[in-house]
């Protein structure tokens, strides 16, 4: 018999994400770092899209499902971090 799940309708507690970079730190590259829980039954993972500046919408995005630190694919650091 398959377990029963229930719906974890409790948002996560609210964090802000940030951009780091240190010359001793992952090859000095730029990495975005985040953290938060969910208390109840857990998050599976968080997804990250690089945009470029010149993006129009939502639809085209490439989510990548990440964890921090999660390395900035454009270390110009020109893309929009959604």
């Amino acid at each position: 018999m398959a377990p029963v799940i229930s719906l974890d309708r409790e948002l996560p507690e609210s964090f802000t994400p940030f951009v780091e970079q240190s010359p001793v730190l992952f090859d000095g590259k730029a990495v975005l770092v985040f953290v938060t829980q969910d208390k109840l039954s857990g998050i599976d993972h968080y997804e990250v899209a690089e945009a470029k500046p010149a993006f129009l919408g939502d639809g085209d995005l490439v989510w990548e499902n990440a964890v921090s630190p999660y390395v900035l694919k454009d270390q110009r650091r020109r893309a929009i971090l959604r």
